[in-house]
């Protein structure tokens, strides 16, 4: 996982609500939050949203989101990169 520069948090911000200061922005793939065990703040899934989502082929689209280190959740994310696996940045 990366933290976002200011100027990616600020271009997402404009299209969505700010976020309190438990969360700080981050960038990584689906593989990379189903192995760290992270889930979602949302949905009946939890903890598990990540791992579904790279067991079914997903694991190296990039998402970006506010990560909360505290419940180890993403609670909110910007978008989730749609490409395939020949065209995701290594």
């Amino acid at each position: 996982m990366r933290n976002l520069t200011q100027t990616e948090i600020d271009l997402a911000l404009d299209s969505n609500d700010a976020q309190d200061g438990a969360c700080v922005a981050i960038e990584a793939t689906i593989q990379e939050l189903a192995d760290l065990g992270v889930g979602t703040i949302c949905g009946t899934v939890g903890n598990k949203c990540f791992k579904v989502l790279a067991d079914k082929g997903y694991g190296h689209r990039k998402c970006r989101g506010w990560y909360n280190a505290k419940d180890r959740v993403v609670d909110g994310m910007f978008y989730i990169k749609i490409q395939t696996e020949k065209t995701a940045e290594k």
